[in-house]
């Protein structure tokens, strides 16, 4: 099964912090968009893995799902349904898989977004196999 979704980017042209407070603030879309795609193997697939594509950066991160299990199950999943903080000792597990993936020190400030997504990952999926693949693209808007 495949799961595609699209979403423009937006400027805050005035009162981006005003409306925390209840006020209004201008805001525009722009013609920069996130694509997102989310693909679930099926069981003939045997691919027991998570993936993070990232097109424009041209980056693959790849996790076996046991790694994962291995560095979070101690710690128990936390419920879909209730929201929680990371505790350190996730953060640490987390910090440990995403350090496993050597990313290129250019572009080392990705760990904290990849390190969010294992955490986005674990909370709602559990432990399935997905690949995830994400792309910004600029388009005409006509």
């Amino acid at each position: 099964m495949e799961v595609k979704a699209r979403a423009p980017g937006k400027i805050i042209l005035s009162g981006e912090h005003a409306v925390v407070h209840g006020s209004t603030a201008v805001a525009a879309s722009i013609n920069l968009y996130t694509y997102v795609t989310l693909r679930f193997p099926t069981p003939a697939d045997n691919d027991d893995t998570l993936k993070l594509q990232l097109k424009d950066l041209a980056l693959e991160f790849s996790w076996p799902i046991a790694r994962i299990k291995e560095a979070l199950s101690e710690l128990g999943i936390p419920n879909p349904a209730i929201p929680t903080c990371c505790s350190i000792e996730a953060m640490k597990s987390i910090a440990a898989l995403v350090e496993e993936q050597n990313i290129p020190e250019a572009k080392n400030f990705l760990a904290s977004g990849v390190s969010a997504f294992l955490w986005l990952y674990a909370s709602i999926q559990g432990y399935k196999s997905i690949v995830f693949y994400c792309a910004v693209e600029n388009f005409l808007l006509v």
